[in-house]
């Protein structure tokens, strides 16, 4: 029932636009709202107001590709702000204004100038500015209510991250697995660097060593990490074999720098998964609702 109407809306809309040249188009139907030329001109204005003056051509070029579709957006979110009782602070509206014109480079006393350049009037600007800081609003609020950042996920975070920039210096020694008993000659060089950290002279011709110095994990093979991450230098791990032979580590030195703060954490995962999260949930709000673009 509630599509039958919004159908009977659309057609309604559109057969009045046509036997009524001097009424302005409608071009777009969200739910109960009927969008007008009018409407997305405002919103193209507006949205182009606050991109920099050598960047606006180009600007403008991609908006008129996908102008529809973001009013469409720009109209679900105001619509379930309202309903959510979302309205923006005097102070938040203010900050954005300032903030935003600042970054472009317009003065106070530049500001009617530039409106007038655009064609654009300062109340649909404010109104512009208002409708902004509520979607953004919204927006945030939809994200922080779904993106659950357990205490669990954020010491994970935090210590991948710490990881992601230790540095790591060790030698590996390698006995070829062409060397015949190579097994047995990797743990003889295993017990020596553990007792001695030295390689046997009867092991000194074919032993392979490399050094490491001050390695990112990145540049570390998996099967070196893995020893080197949960032990602590001056440490000689037990023999680990690989393709090209038997191993030992004798892990030298770690450089750890500090933990990040939680806050710091939670504002990093929060901004990772946001636009995953929010992007799913507007999907579901414009696939539950009534929208219809004439051509």
């Amino acid at each position: 029932m509630r599509y039958l109407k919004h159908f009977v809306l659309a057609i309604w809309i559109l057969c009045n636009a046509i036997s009524h040249a001097n009424v302005d188009r409608v071009v777009v139907v969200v739910n109960d709202d009927a969008l007008t030329v009018y409407d997305v001109d405002k919103f193209r204005k507006g949205t182009l107001f606050f991109i920099q003056e050598k960047d606006r051509d180009r600007a403008a070029t991609e908006l008129d590709h996908k102008i529809n579709d973001m009013l469409v957006e720009h109209t679900l979110l105001l619509q379930f702000a309202k309903k959510s009782g979302i309205e923006p602070t005097e102070e938040q509206v203010k900050s954005f204004k300032q903030s935003n014109l600042s970054r472009i480079g317009i003065s106070d006393a530049q500001l009617a100038e530039k409106l007038n350049e655009m064609g654009l009037e300062s109340q649909d600007l404010d109104q512009f500015i208002r409708e902004t800081v509520t979607v953004y609003s919204l927006r945030n609020k939809v994200i922080s209510s779904k993106i659950q950042l357990s205490p669990q996920k954020v010491k994970y975070y935090r210590e991948k991250k710490q990881l992601e920039n230790t540095k790591f210096t060790f030698n590996d020694y390698l006995i070829p697995v062409k060397e015949e008993n190579a097994y047995d000659k990797a743990l003889t060089l295993q017990n020596s660097l553990k007792s001695y950290t030295r390689i046997p002279s009867n092991l000194k011709s074919i032993v392979v060593k490399t050094v490491f110095d001050n390695e990112l994990p990145n540049a570390i093979p998996d099967v070196f990490l893995s020893h080197l991450k949960s032990n602590q230098p001056e440490y000689v791990t037990k023999v680990i074999k690989a393709n090209n032979g038997y191993h030992a580590i004798w892990f030298r030195k770690v450089e750890k720098p500090t933990l990040i703060s939680e806050n710091q954490a939670m504002q990093e995962l929060f901004s990772k998964n946001a636009d995953e999260v929010y992007s799913k949930w507007i999907k579901e709000v414009k696939g539950s609702s009534y929208i219809h673009i004439f051509e």
